[in-house]
């Protein structure tokens, strides 16, 4: 009978994760996690993504493209974090929708120096229910 052996080794305090036979609902949620904890000293910004066509025409969510005061926004957001971050290049998470993937573009347009960018459904902006797609009007 073989035993199957579960582990989780990390080296140089999480610089190095390597796991084995690990699978299940548990392990599925852990090792995400173990992946982007860092223990070293970090920037974060949050930024928003600027005004969408849907936001200029009145209607809450979607996932309509940035508008043009949104792309001005962009563009001097994307000018600012490439002021702050130094030497060393932030890595980008961002939601899935047309506005953050326009932003990101903005922010990973050298291609001689290319950027970490992970796609998070999660970030997308929050779901407005039975609201969604209603007149900013109609909400008040």
């Amino acid at each position: 009978k073989t035993l199957k052996f579960r582990y989780v080794q990390t080296f140089n305090a999480g610089q190095k994760l390597v796991a084995a036979g690990c699978d299940g609902y548990v392990m599925s949620h852990l090792m995400p996690l173990l992946h982007n904890i860092h223990l070293g000293r970090r920037k974060v910004s949050i930024v928003l993504a600027g005004e969408s066509e849907n936001d200029r025409q009145g209607f809450r969510g979607g996932d309509s493209c940035l508008s043009e005061a949104g792309i001005q926004y962009s563009e001097a957001v994307c000018r600012l974090i490439k002021e702050r971050e130094g030497s060393r290049q932030a890595q980008v998470w961002t939601g899935t929708l047309r506005r953050y993937s326009q932003l990101v573009d903005m922010l990973c347009d050298d291609p001689q120096n290319p950027r970490l960018v992970m796609k998070v459904k999660v970030l997308d902006e929050i779901c407005f229910g039975s609201l969604e797609g209603l007149a900013c009007g109609l909400l008040r």
